[in-house]
């Protein structure tokens, strides 16, 4: 994943952000039922943005100013402004990028599939090999 990571920051000028410390990842792993997936993009770097896609960080307090936005806030029913406020949606879904405008990007933890919103329209992406769920990174940007 490194390696398709920094492939992909050499291609679109994507800035790779080092990652917070290792108990403040736990924590969000563990509180996020985080897929494995995104568990080692998290190990790699803190969140990524390339113009209208972003994979939000994870909240470090030693740098709020550029964590504010985490991957916590926008999976917080009080704070988030995706999925509707229902239990069930939160229970399924974790939130884990946002694209432009009001669209954004889910890991369906029931299904293992990405889907992501397109204006009204929300489509689903299967991923077949979910430990290669970055490589669709390219797909977005």
């Amino acid at each position: 994943m490194r390696i398709q990571l920094e492939k992909l920051s050499n291609k679109y000028g994507i800035q790779l952000i080092p990652p917070v410390p290792a108990d403040l990842r736990e924590e969000a792993f563990l509180a996020l039922e985080m897929p494995e997936p995104l568990r080692q993009f998290y190990n790699i770097t803190n969140g990524i943005t390339h113009e209208w896609f972003r994979i939000p960080p994870i909240s470090d307090p030693d740098r709020i100013k550029e964590t504010w936005n985490s991957i916590q806030r926008i999976n917080d029913p009080g704070t988030s402004k995706y999925l509707a406020d229902e239990t069930r949606s939160w229970q399924r879904f974790l939130v884990f990028a946002e694209l432009s405008g009001p669209d954004y990007s889910v890991f369906d933890r029931e299904r293992s599939t990405i889907w992501y919103s397109e204006g009204d329209e929300k489509k689903a992406v299967p991923i077949k090999n979910i430990d290669c769920l970055f490589c669709h990174i390219n797909d977005f940007i």
